[in-house]
């Protein structure tokens, strides 16, 4: 009878194929049995007791776990949230969907520190202590946002960037 480490080695290839054959998305499952691997882990006692439950219960865990986040998306899709068309900032309206798409698109902390600078008027230094790093890292961030930004900016007839 294997033990809850042998069946993690061999036995989330099979889990993997079982929730992608559900959900038909390797991400989707992906993410699944990641999390479905993390309650095995956390329930290692009782289910090293009970060894033979082990491929019942990781199953079981898929389809609730997939059944959850169809459930989720169909709530979603019944009650979207529309995006926030205007921005306000000192009383002026920035309504530029293209931009907070694109903003949308950056890494979390480049995102963050764009939005920290520009829209909430914070120094580096502030920046720095909020994402946790140090203050040339938070203008290193600024940095390749910009970049990452101006590369993404829709062509204007003429203006310069």
């Amino acid at each position: 009878m294997p033990d809850l480490d042998e069946w993690l080695a061999h036995g989330t290839d099979r889990l993997l194929r079982f929730a992608y054959l559900q959900c038909g998305s390797t991400e989707l499952a992906q993410d699944v049995v990641q999390d479905v691997v993390v309650d095995l882990l956390r329930h290692r006692a009782r289910l090293e007791r009970e060894v033979e439950v082990i491929d019942a219960y990781s199953r079981r865990a898929v389809v609730n776990r997939l059944r959850s986040v169809w459930r989720h998306r169909a709530v979603q899709q019944a009650h979207p949230v529309p995006p926030p068309a205007v921005v306000r900032h000192d009383d002026a309206v920035v309504e530029d969907l293209d931009l907070q798409r694109r903003l949308a698109r950056l890494p979390a902390r480049q995102r963050a520190a764009v939005v920290l600078r520009y829209y909430e008027d914070y120094s580096h230094r502030d920046i720095a202590v909020v994402l946790g790093c140090t203050e040339s890292s938070a203008r290193s961030l600024l940095t390749r946002a910009l970049q990452s930004l101006r590369a993404t900016a829709p062509e204007t007839h003429g203006a310069p960037r």
